[in-house]
């Protein structure tokens, strides 16, 4: 199925598991990476901020889109 005939949730459901695949694999690599009594230590003492607030960075991302214009770059050639 193309891309353009996915509906608008379709289209986002699959980039956002995109995106989750890609942050879950970064993420297990670091922890794999990361000595035993360093992930021993963040279980224990940093569990209640072990979580990644996604809606922070989508709401990043649209406040940049009302932000800027498609005409910005006409209007900015002087």
């Amino acid at each position: 199925m193309s891309s353009e005939k996915l509906s608008p949730e379709q289209k986002t459901k699959l980039a956002l598991f995109k995106l989750l695949k890609d942050v879950e694999d970064v993420i297990e690599a670091n922890i794999e990476e990361m000595e035993p009594e360093c992930v021993t230590y963040a279980l224990t003492n940093f569990s209640q901020h072990l979580s990644l607030d996604l809606v922070r960075y989508f709401e990043r991302r649209r406040e940049q889109d009302l932000k800027t214009s498609p005409f910005d770059d006409l209007l900015n050639n002087d």
